[in-house]
């Protein structure tokens, strides 16, 4: 359970950091 929010909160931030990156290019 604890792997599996970890992975999860990991690809929310992946993709997050994905959004802000698409933003300031």
């Amino acid at each position: 359970m604890l792997f599996l929010t970890r992975s999860h909160v990991n690809t929310t931030h992946t993709l997050t950091c994905s959004y802000i990156q698409y933003i300031y290019i």
